[in-house]
């Protein structure tokens, strides 16, 4: 990147260093299968601090940020959880066209000091959302980030949301009774 902007020579917004201004960039991909993704929010390959308010937040969040990608497999009920913080590490859930866009945020968790963090989504198969890692008043540290990828009500093993509100309890077709 030679020039730091959106629109130059060979880079994407995704790339390095290249977010557009008053958004964070997506430094990678949050998954079912990959686990938690680890890191720290001043320290990480991918961390910026390009965004300080979101649209679902009245909290000032001055310090570093760490965006991840999560697209959901199929329709459900997602939990993101945020832990293992040394500080006020807050996580918010971008939506919309554009990644990484503080206007569209979906959801937020803000609790005090250095407690866990969790977000719970009902999205659709092939919504994206972002998820944001951001530190309150210029705060960073370590983290873990993981996601919950069971799907509630599902009694035919279909990926699709039947009519139950608990999880399956024995993957037979006939399981209707939550």
């Amino acid at each position: 990147d030679d020039d730091d902007t959106v629109v130059d020579d060979d880079d994407t917004v995704v790339d390095d260093d290249d977010s557009a201004p008053g958004t964070c960039a997506v430094a990678g991909a949050l998954t079912c299968a990959s686990g938690p993704q680890s890191g720290h929010t001043a320290t990480d390959p991918g961390a910026t601090d390009a965004v300080d308010t979101y649209g679902c937040s009245f909290l000032s969040m001055t310090g570093p940020e760490i965006a991840y990608e999560f697209l959901a497999p199929s329709a459900g009920t997602y939990e993101f959880v945020l832990s293992g913080l040394s500080a006020d590490l807050d996580l918010l859930a971008l939506g919309g066209a554009t990644p990484c866009d503080p206007a569209v945020c979906l959801e937020d968790s803000t609790n005090g000091s250095s407690q866990d963090e969790e977000i719970t989504l009902a999205l659709a198969a092939g919504e994206r959302v972002v998820l944001v890692v951001d530190g309150f008043a210029f705060a960073s540290s370590a983290y873990s980030l993981s996601v919950g990828c069971e799907v509630l009500g599902d009694d035919d093993d279909t990926g699709f949301d039947d009519d139950d509100t608990a999880p399956d309890d024995d993957d037979t077709v006939d399981d209707d009774d939550d």
